[in-house]
């Protein structure tokens, strides 16, 4: 019987390592290439990240340079200055924070969590204007 991963022309294979799974680590690293229909031992899964409730492995199956991208490298801060054609800008106060009922007005910033989308409403309750890009 065919190998089900060759037959979908999957190249990348990732999985998502729970914590409670850690014990697993030394078997998916070793993993031979017979489980992909080669006969030879070689080296198995590789780690490409880890969060504080799981480790992600990764495998390239094809016998040539891997294009899995790499993990995130950094966090995006997000500051606006907004003027209208009144020349008013755009001001906020903080709902919490070290700033929160101190009557302190501020420009709308923050960092852009986590797997958060742009274009959603972010923590200071604005609505944000869908984005394809960031320059």
């Amino acid at each position: 019987m065919p190998n089900l991963i060759f037959v979908q022309g999957k190249k990348g294979v990732w999985i998502r390592l729970p914590i409670e799974r850690v014990n697993l680590v030394e078997a998916a690293v070793k993993i031979t290439y017979d489980i992909l229909g080669r006969s030879e031992l070689q080296e198995g899964f590789w780690y490409h990240h880890a969060e504080p409730d799981y480790l992600m492995l990764v495998y390239w199956i094809p016998q040539s340079p891997h294009t899995l991208p790499t993990n995130s490298t950094h966090r995006v801060g997000i500051g606006a200055f907004l003027i209208n054609q009144n020349r008013e800008v755009l001001v906020v106060q903080e709902k919490g924070g070290q700033y929160r009922g101190t009557g302190v007005w501020k420009l709308p910033i923050g960092v852009d969590e986590i797997d958060s989308e742009l274009w959603k409403f972010s923590h200071s309750g604005m609505n944000c204007m869908k984005s394809s890009s960031i320059n």
